[in-house]
């Protein structure tokens, strides 16, 4: 289930990062606004382990199979489940389905966030019509969530692509340079 590679991936850091950004935003917003209590914030805590999780799995560069649909898939039941607990459109975490958004742009760029912010916007669009007069507001944020992940899968898109000509170079300049010889590369004992 698990593989250990070589080189690290950077899509992995850049997702653990932008995914600890967004917990403490949610965890200060939460915390200014005195909405965060323990009894509906727990999937914000499974997000804080699953991402713990992450880091140490990146930080050994360690993948499971399916990696990265199973990052986005946890990113959108843990977000849905923290939206969901937190009041939904009414909620003060109106906006953490940007979660699996960003995620979804940066492993699958444009696709992947795009996909992320429809299957988020079935969720608001249900949980606006739950409550009437909710469904104007939860098209409205739909609506910007939609738009959020064509910019974000536009520039996911132009990250991975800088990534990887980097890396092109990087592997060009290892090819082209001369092995190393004991007597050249050996640090000195002085």
């Amino acid at each position: 289930m698990l593989r250990k590679y070589d080189t690290p991936y950077m899509a992995d850091w850049f997702a653990i990062s932008l995914r600890w950004i967004m917990l403490v935003g949610l965890i200060v917003s939460l915390g200014l606004g005195g909405k965060l209590e323990l009894s509906i914030s727990w999937p914000l805590g499974l997000l804080i382990i699953w991402n713990l999780a992450m880091t140490a799995m990146a930080g050994l560069n360690v993948r499971m199979t399916y990696h990265r649909p199973i990052s986005i898939l946890a990113d959108l039941v843990l977000s849905g489940a923290f939206f969901w607990v937190q009041g939904g459109l009414r909620g003060p975490a109106v906006w953490t389905g940007l979660l699996p958004i960003l995620t979804g742009s940066i492993y699958y760029e444009l696709l992947g966030a795009l996909l992320a912010s429809l299957f988020f916007l079935g969720l608001m669009i249900y949980t606006g019509m739950q409550t009437e007069g909710d469904l104007p507001l939860a098209i409205i944020i739909s609506v910007t969530m939609v738009v959020l992940s064509l910019v974000f899968g536009f520039l996911g898109r132009r990250m991975i692509a800088h990534m990887r000509k980097n890396r092109e170079l990087w592997q060009d300049s290892e090819e082209k340079r001369p092995p190393c010889r004991p007597s050249v590369c050996a640090p000195s004992t002085n």
